[in-house]
């Protein structure tokens, strides 16, 4: 995080607590603010997302600015690969989406044979990012279900793979992957939401 602001010129601002708290905090100071926002329309809650739109009932008052709503899973990692921008190193092991600890695996369409898994931008099927988020406890059975195979041939397009028998998979309830700081713009784990 230090490392970013120091990058881009920000002002970091840290707050303890929980994220709606700081966020809550964060509007106070600076009414009428506008957070930009890494929603695509492949995500949970961006179907129906709009290029602006305001918060969420039941948050703090804020404007959301959607602009990468039309990318695709390979559009962000030709972005961030194409400029050299830093990234989570979770996403070179494996990782897809960052959920929490108790529902983020490594994703199981990147396993090799032998062992490990390839790197993020390895993923060539867009469509199964998510399968990085499982509840825990399936979580624990589908990586014993892949230690040593491929899972390539496990089911393709949406409607397949682990999160197709959960739809809570998106959700963020509980402690967050890293903590939850502020700069200048919002960070949630390593993901930077401007």
């Amino acid at each position: 995080v230090k490392g970013t602001a120091a990058r881009y010129g920000l002002e970091l601002i840290v707050y303890t607590g929980g994220f709606v708290e700081g966020l809550a905090d964060l509007v106070a100071k600076r009414p009428g603010c506008a957070l930009v926002m890494g929603t695509r329309s492949t995500d949970p809650n961006g179907i129906n997302a709009t290029a602006f739109e305001p918060s969420s009932p039941n948050w703090p008052t804020f404007m959301r600015v959607n602009p990468i709503l039309g990318w695709s899973y390979k559009d962000v990692w030709d972005f961030l690969r194409g400029n050299g921008l830093p990234y989570c190193s979770l996403y070179d092991l494996g990782f897809t989406s960052l959920g929490n600890r108790s529902n983020t695996v490594p994703n199981p369409a990147l396993a090799l044979e032998g062992g490990g898994y390839a790197p993020a931008f390895a993923l060539e099927d867009g469509s199964k990012e998510r399968w990085s988020r499982v509840p825990k406890a399936k979580a624990a059975k589908q990586a014993a279900a892949v230690q040593g195979h491929a899972c390539a041939a496990q089911g393709s397009g949406s409607g397949s793979g682990p999160e197709a028998e959960d739809s809570s998979a998106g959700s963020l309830p509980g402690p967050p992957l890293a903590s939850v700081s502020t700069v200048g713009v919002v960070v949630v784990g390593d993901e930077i939401l401007r």
